[in-house]
């Protein structure tokens, strides 16, 4: 579970989703928007195209919520983010498939520290070949 402070309310949500900037990857899109704040919060969207059960979806965002939490410490502040899945990812619930591909959105976006961006672009690569 992420901290209450990281969590995006839902009074925003809407915000972000209509006047956000948006990134694509194949599996997963970020809608973010900078805010005033001096902290990062973060939604999760897993739509019901992606698995008509609710327990798949909610296994889905816990899996993410733990990928996110474990980068909070990469991420810059000031920013609202969504993470909406686009389409059904078949056996890849894992952590460590969401955690690359939460990286590599976030480093095209800029919102990753400056320090962590070198180390995490090296280890996709790596993951590409």
């Amino acid at each position: 579970m992420l901290a209450k402070e990281n969590r995006l309310p839902s009074s925003v949500i809407r915000d972000v989703l209509k006047n956000g900037y948006k990134v694509r990857e194949e599996t997963m899109s970020l809608i973010y928007k900078k805010n005033i704040l001096k902290l990062s919060r973060i939604g999760f969207t897993v739509p019901t195209f992606v698995d008509k059960y609710s327990t798949v979806r909610n296994r889905i965002k816990r899996v993410l919520r733990h990928s996110v939490r474990s980068l909070m410490h990469d991420i810059k502040p000031g920013w609202d983010m969504i993470f909406i899945v686009r389409r059904k990812i078949i056996n890849e619930y894992e952590h460590k498939f969401f955690l690359e591909n939460i990286k590599t959105l976030l480093a095209r976006c800029g919102i990753l520290k400056k320090n962590n961006i070198h180390r995490i672009i090296k280890s996709h690569a790596k993951n590409c070949d």
